[in-house]
């Protein structure tokens, strides 16, 4: 569950090596098959290689190998995906970041294409948004 002010921030850069170590929790989402370079994806990269195949790799959960061992939730995004899957995976992303109910959680998009990185980005902010609580008018 989400807090129940919600703000979006939106950055129009990646964030740089300080900012990402300084994330308690995150959403990544990058293009199917590929890892662009970004801080600590050497090492994500080497972790994903590692997963059997069948526990399945998208989406998946891990920890930043950075002093504050920042939770990021990744997934991969194909062009071919339809909404209603995009959704889908981006319910997944939200339950899997959202188990330690972060206060803030980053949205990073990396090396896609501008369409399909704003397809992702409803998707996934529409996901955060459901799971935050409703008001309550109850006295």
């Amino acid at each position: 569950m989400l807090p129940e002010k919600t703000r979006l921030i939106q950055h129009p850069a990646l964030p740089d090596p300080r900012q990402w170590d300084a994330m308690a929790h995150g959403i990544l989402l990058k293009p199917s098959g590929s890892w662009p370079a970004f801080p600590y994806s050497d090492s994500l990269e080497r972790r994903w290689r590692a997963l059997p195949p069948s526990m399945g790799r998208s989406p998946w959960i891990t920890e930043m190998p950075n002093a504050q061992g920042t939770r990021l939730a990744i997934a991969d995004l194909r062009a071919s995906t339809s909404p209603f899957e995009q959704l889908t995976q981006a319910r997944k992303l939200a339950a899997l970041i959202g188990e330690r109910e972060p206060e803030r959680v980053d949205l990073l998009l990396v090396g896609l294409p501008e369409g399909l990185a704003r397809r992702g980005a409803e998707a996934v902010t529409s996901a955060l948004l459901a799971r935050a609580p409703l008001p309550s008018f109850k006295g």
